[in-house]
């Protein structure tokens, strides 16, 4: 059908990677130098709604499983749906709370609504004609890559405990340490200071392995019709752009590296290159 759409752009994906790890080896503390800018509105507003393409996603999969139900007449697909869009719900509010600090709680919960209402209309519009097997195998391609990559980005990040930019220009006794440096008693020496644990979770940019989960909506064309591989093709460039947008973002908020964003970007791709192998072109 459509198995060699991401394998076609391996080059292109293995490019941006090592271009961005050499970027961040060498060059890491001087990009961050400049692009740094405290409390700036660019790097505000996607820290709080960079994340989207994650949270939209589980209301994207309730409305998949509302359209199994309809064609399943299978009711307990309907109370799934709710339940997943009720946790995006909850995450598209919280998200933009925790950096748009006069932004009401009100005013958030409406945003996340009119977001969630109009993905899900436009999902259900786009998406009401395809067979139910696919439908299924699609929501099973979404919903392992939202659960995995959010699993392994926590996951490195603890391990990690890399100091963010916006925490070492603050702090006195805290330093720049490179990506491929794993653990040199800083992270203790600071957590006993009293600096919180989010301060140390710079490596990789959760918020662009968020925002590279959008590459897993490049192929609803495809999965409405094989044959629209331009119209995929198109939807791919338009994610690679807004991953950038995101990742640019983090660096000025001063919450990530060039290297922490190339390997979140890195991560949520490897995941979702391994599951699109499990379910579309494992044999």
């Amino acid at each position: 059908m459509f198995k060699d759409f991401f394998k076609d752009k391996k080059y292109l994906f293995l490019f941006l990677i090592i271009f961005g790890l050499i970027i961040g080896t060498f060059f890491d503390f001087k990009v961050s130098s400049i692009l740094y800018h405290k409390n700036n509105i660019f790097g505000l507003f996607f820290a709080a709604y960079g994340q989207l393409p994650f949270n939209l996603g589980f209301a994207i999969s309730g409305t998949l499983m509302f359209l199994i139900s309809l064609k399943t007449n299978k009711q307990s697909w309907i109370v799934y749906g709710i339940l997943l869009n009720l946790l995006s719900l909850i995450l598209c509010t919280i998200s933009p709370l925790l950096y748009l600090k006069n932004l009401s709680w009100i005013l958030a919960l409406i945003i996340s609504l009119i977001l969630i209402i109009i993905s899900n209309y436009l999902i259900y519009r786009y998406l009401k004609d395809v067979e139910v097997d696919k439908l299924i195998k699609y929501l099973k391609f979404l919903l392992l890559v939202l659960v995995l990559q959010m699993i392994a980005i926590n996951i490195i990040k603890l391990w990690w405990g890399r100091p963010r930019m916006r925490m070492i220009v603050a702090t006195e006794n805290a330093y720049f340490v490179p990506w491929y440096i794993l653990d040199n008693g800083l992270k203790d020496s600071l957590l006993q200071q009293g600096i919180a644990l989010e301060e140390l979770k710079s490596f990789p940019s959760g918020h662009t392995a968020a925002a590279t989960c959008i590459l897993v909506y490049t192929i609803l064309p495809l999965i409405k019709n094989s044959q629209n591989k331009k119209t995929a093709n198109i939807c791919l460039a338009a994610s690679l752009c807004y991953i950038l947008i995101v990742a640019i973002s983090r660096i000025v908020a001063g919450a990530h590296f060039v290297s922490d964003v190339t390997v979140g970007f890195a991560t949520c791709l490897i995941i979702i290159l391994l599951v699109y192998h499990y379910l579309y072109e494992k044999i």
